[in-house]
């Protein structure tokens, strides 16, 4: 999951994936304002549970899936794995990869005060 859109990431992407030796799917998700919380959420869930669900037919090891993000899209990674862990949701998942999260409000700290 990424912030901005789908080839945005592309070349860093195909980048990572070669030197992992990894496939990575890059999720496209449903932008706000026009679309409401928890639409984006619900996109990356479905995305992720797909993935594990036909990681046998796509010949993904599934107990190796990682999620992450950048800017929004590592905010939305850090909400699914919370969502996943409040639902008792076990997808399995290996690690949560974070690219520069907004995953503070800073207005609603005591520092900020």
């Amino acid at each position: 999951m990424s912030g901005g859109d789908l080839g945005m990431w592309d070349g860093h992407l195909s980048a990572l994936a070669f030197h992992l030796k990894a496939y990575i799917f890059n999720v496209e998700y449903r932008l706000s304002p026009e679309h409401k919380h928890p639409d984006a959420l619900n996109d990356c869930y479905r995305a992720t549970y797909y993935i594990i669900k036909l990681a046998e037919k796509l010949e993904i090891d599934k107990n190796k899936i990682c999620i992450s993000g950048y800017g929004t899209g590592g905010n939305l990674a850090a909400a699914l794995s919370v969502y996943l862990a409040e639902n008792e949701i076990n997808l399995n998942i290996k690690a949560l990869i974070l690219f520069s999260p907004l995953i503070n409000i800073p207005f609603l700290t005591k520092t900020h005060n």
